[in-house]
């Protein structure tokens, strides 16, 4: 199954994402637009994981975000 998590390169989304990855069999799709509150390190830390997705959007952007749903179809 697929987990979306919006914001995955902040403080508290990296730590989500690094919890999902480390403890479930989930594939992880982080959308995040790298604003002023995010950081790359979750994102270069995963970047070769075989079940981490980064996709650089802003959530607010419908059209964006409606793509990354459609792609990966995550469950949560």
């Amino acid at each position: 199954m697929t987990t979306l998590v919006t914001g995955g390169a902040g403080f508290i989304g990296g730590h989500v994402v690094r919890l999902l990855l480390e403890e479930t069999d989930e594939t992880v799709v982080v959308l995040d637009k790298l604003g002023y509150a995010s950081t790359r390190t979750v994102i270069d830390a995963y970047a070769d994981h075989p079940r981490f997705v980064f996709r650089q959007a802003d959530l607010a952007d419908m059209s964006a975000t409606a793509d990354v749903v459609d792609a990966h179809a995550p469950h949560t």
